[in-house]
């Protein structure tokens, strides 16, 4: 309902673990690739808070 009407899924809590299946039926496409290519840039092996939000690109299809 809240993307419905022009709000978020997310609010000022984040996205996280849990709703990140939310992020991706109702997120931005351009962000979260922008998002991905930022996480390959500096953690390429998935290291700092693995699997947190994204995975780096060459990883997207295992989640």
């Amino acid at each position: 309902m809240a993307a419905a009407l022009g709000g978020t899924f997310s609010a000022e809590h984040g996205v996280g673990r849990f709703k990140k299946h939310l992020l991706e039926r109702y997120g931005d496409v351009g962000r979260i690739a922008a998002m991905r290519r930022i996480k390959t840039a500096f953690d390429p092996a998935d290291i700092m808070n693995a699997g947190a939000i994204v995975r780096p690109l060459d990883q997207t299809s295992a989640s």
